[in-house]
């Protein structure tokens, strides 16, 4: 008798394509100054997580009008903003917009306690100099 033996061997998820980094990813979008009152639309969340990958699409961001930028939606991104507005981490106002919620910005202080995610944080600081 032949006998078969399975070792499944774990599959490497990319980080940005890990929920939970997305959901993280979100609160700091929304955490950007000049979003924190009116909120951002979901197309602007897109387009900013999109330039987070790396360099390249930050630079292609900030170089061009975000209207003429495409192929910067992720599938995953509809998913992972429905997560965070059923965990109440952020809101959906009026206009469509979403915005950060007191519970998301618990979650960002405990980032920032342990200083995680410096190299996205530094992306997000060129952000002020985005046409969106």
């Amino acid at each position: 008798m032949i006998e078969i033996i399975i070792n499944p061997k774990p599959i490497y998820v990319p980080l940005y394509y890990q929920p939970v980094y997305k959901v993280l990813q979100i609160l700091m979008i929304l955490n950007i100054k000049k979003y924190r009152d009116k909120g951002v639309s979901i197309s602007n969340i897109h387009k900013i997580s999109w330039g987070m990958r790396n360099e390249q699409n930050l630079k292609a961001i900030i170089n061009t009008n975000t209207k003429e930028i495409e192929g910067c939606y992720e599938p995953i991104m509809g998913k992972v903003i429905t997560i965070t507005l059923i965990n109440g981490y952020a809101e959906r106002l009026k206009n469509g917009n979403i915005k950060l919620t007191e519970k998301g910005k618990q979650i960002l202080s405990i980032v920032d306690e342990n200083e995680l995610f410096q190299s996205q944080r530094q992306m997000l600081s060129q952000i002020p100099s985005i046409h969106i």
